[in-house]
């Protein structure tokens, strides 16, 4: 938009410095010259109107690049759902929470947080939390929060909020607020929340447990293999391991038909303890184990 109100205005200036002494070379080269500026607006109006698909690997997240010409900070600005206080947007169980928004500046090696905080929750799947790749510049979002997906909300009522971060040295792909492994990211910009209220109830049984563990209680070696299942649309867990105090964090683990293990690195001494599996860095389930 800067750069064509300047074109605007060298436009208006030339018209106005050669108009009063035109013969009809300068009236042809006038016209020459208004030609040129206007296709200058036209190019600047195609760049900024053009839109590249971004390639994701996610079915529901669509993103699409576009230029929009204007320099400052890092913004983001949540479109949908959109609420005003003491209002909420409104969505069924059966139906994906939609989430959109438009990126402004983005820093390259930069993710969108979603972030879902329960306020009221009426059934047994609560808020959660999600991270994509975005691309550096300008771009518009749109994910469908759904129940297979990333662990789409029970009924109940939840606020919306958005994020620009940087991404972890280890790769976009990693959660760098994974307890026991939290990593210093620079917060770059937030977007206002909104609220959502879901009612009824699913069509389909929802599990109670996104992530269960399935390892044997006792264990006999020092380098276990814990193992466990998925509901269908997780794509990483993680787990921690605890005698008190925190003693190993597995990072993402990918999971491949709703299926994962990790051998632990560390060598456990005998006794008692605590694992806990996350999805999204929400807790989904818990064991004691014991290691003879």
């Amino acid at each position: 938009m800067k750069n064509i109100f300047i074109v605007g205005i060298a436009l208006c200036f030339l018209v106005t410095l050669i108009v009063p002494t035109a013969h009809a070379a300068d009236v042809s080269e006038m016209q020459r010259q208004i030609e040129t500026l206007l296709k200058q607006i036209e190019k600047i109006n195609a760049s900024k109107n053009a839109t590249t698909t971004f390639v994701t690997n996610n079915p529901n997240l669509t993103i699409t690049q576009f230029t929009d010409n204007q320099s400052g900070k890092p913004k983001i600005t949540l479109t949908a759902p959109t609420s005003r206080k003491n209002q909420f947007s409104k969505s069924k169980v059966s139906d994906p929470i939609v989430i959109s928004w438009t990126a402004l500046n983005v820093p390259a090696s930069t993710n969108v947080t979603i972030d879902l905080n329960t306020v009221k929750s009426a059934g047994p799947i609560g808020g959660g939390s999600a991270q994509f790749a975005l691309p550096a510049g300008d771009s518009k979002g749109t994910y469908k929060w759904d129940i297979y997906g990333e662990g789409r909300a029970s009924a109940g009522t939840y606020r919306v909020q958005l994020g620009l971060e940087e991404c972890s040295k280890k790769g976009c792909s990693y959660n760098a607020h994974f307890p026991g492994q939290e990593e210093d990211v620079e917060l770059y910009a937030q977007s206002r929340s909104a609220s959502v209220k879901i009612t009824g109830s699913s069509p389909v049984p929802v599990a109670t447990k996104r992530a269960v563990i399935t390892t044997m209680d006792d264990l006999d070696t020092a380098n276990p293999t814990i193992t466990g299942t998925t509901v269908p649309g997780v794509s990483t867990v993680g787990f921690s391991i605890g005698q008190g105090d925190l003693i190993y964090g597995s990072g993402p683990i990918t999971v491949l038909n709703n299926r994962w293990s990790h051998t632990i690195s560390e060598d456990l001494r005998p006794g008692s303890y605590t694992i806990t599996v996350y999805v999204n860095n929400v807790k989904a389930d818990e064991k004691t184990l014991k290691v003879k």
